[in-house]
């Protein structure tokens, strides 16, 4: 049963609009504990006019305090199936479920298709964040440069289940046996 890792759920101040092709927008986040991570909550929106096209959520590493290009999973959510005009959690179960290892920084990545001035979405945030494992980024040209913003955050949730290293009982007796 998936329990929650990571989170941050504030009074929201803000939000980012992710209204062209090009446009990334991160959330990075520090786990406490090693875990398997399977699907991620994003507060987001979309305007009347839902995009044409998938938002695609990518879980990866960190490089120097912005996303890198190494993905660990993905998943997607089509906006045509979201409450339009309504802030809303928005549940992306993820195609693998990385092992995510405690205090080392990880990003949410979010992109959509099909988006234009008239149909976007948006992620939710505060821009006095307050979660101290992480901070959002953005990029305008498909993640090729980021800019960081350490003092805003964007609402999300982790979810996955505690990590354990599994020995079979078989390999245990093979490794402690003397020869």
């Amino acid at each position: 049963m998936s329990q929650l890792f990571e989170n941050f759920n504030s009074v929201a101040t803000s939000y980012t609009n992710i209204s062209t092709l090009t446009f990334r927008a991160a959330e990075s986040f520090t786990p406490q504990q090693k875990h398997l991570i399977n699907s991620v909550k994003l507060k987001v929106y979309r305007t009347i006019n839902a995009p044409t096209g998938v938002m695609t959520v990518e879980i990866r590493t960190d490089n120097a305090g912005v996303p890198s290009a190494t993905v660990l999973a993905s998943g997607t959510s089509d906006p045509v199936t979201w409450d339009a005009i309504t802030w809303h959690w928005r549940e992306i179960t993820l195609n693998a479920q990385p092992m995510l290892s405690a205090g080392v920084k990880y990003w949410i990545v979010i992109s959509c298709a099909g988006v234009d001035a008239s149909h976007y979405i948006r992620w939710q945030r505060d821009s006095g964040g307050t979660y101290a494992g992480g901070n959002m980024a953005t990029s305008t040209n498909n993640g090729d440069s980021w800019t960081a913003y350490t003092a805003n955050d964007y609402m999300f949730e982790e979810w996955g289940e505690p990590g354990t290293s599994f020995v079979p009982a078989a390999m245990k007796y093979y490794c402690n046996r003397r020869i």
